[in-house]
């Protein structure tokens, strides 16, 4: 199935440069927590010095965080083990800064 991603820019040059759109093909029986790990493995997530943390929504709804650090581990707001097809059902994963 595909995933259609979207992320905010980390800066102007960030938001200039992009792309902060992407699409991932990932089999509907995946795990939620497989999707997050091959989007940070493809590096389409930016961070900055001063924005380190991205929070992963469908529908509005806060799903994942994932950290800037990529020894860090992302956060399940959701069951990381849900099959993608279940969690995504057609809508968009928009990745938001969050600041504390």
């Amino acid at each position: 199935m595909k995933v259609r991603v979207l992320r905010e820019a980390c800066c102007a040059a960030d938001d200039q440069m992009g792309p902060l759109d992407a699409v991932y093909r990932v089999d509907a029986d995946a795990s939620f927590a497989e999707l997050i790990a091959e989007i940070r493995a493809s590096r389409f997530l930016q961070f900055s010095s001063t924005h380190q943390r991205l929070s992963g929504e469908l529908g509005g709804v806060t799903v994942v965080e994932v950290p800037a650090a990529s020894d860090a581990t992302p956060v399940f707001f959701v069951s990381a083990s849900a099959p993608v097809g279940r969690m995504v059902r057609g809508r968009t994963l928009h990745f938001r800064f969050r600041h504390a």
